[in-house]
């Protein structure tokens, strides 16, 4: 039984995982913010802006409704 390709196999624990990256710690620690989002999987990036997208829709309406409920007092 062979292991596919993108596993290894952990001798002291029997078990698969993924493999690395083959970059250190150090430089995943000091990716920017930006370079973390890039790293994130297509899928991913798109949900998160979908999600991002439906937050500030939700905000507009909802802030729209408070406004037409309760309205600004001339002062």
């Amino acid at each position: 039984m062979s292991n596919p390709p993108n596993r290894t196999v952990n001798p002291q624990r029997g078990t698969s995982g993924p493999v690395s990256s083959g970059k250190p710690a150090r430089e995943i620690r000091n990716r920017s913010l930006w370079g973390s989002y890039e790293a994130l999987p297509r899928r991913t990036r798109l949900y998160f802006g979908v999600g991002i997208g439906l937050v500030g829709a939700v905000g507009l309406y909802v802030s729209d409704q408070l406004e037409d409920k309760y309205p600004a007092s001339n002062a």
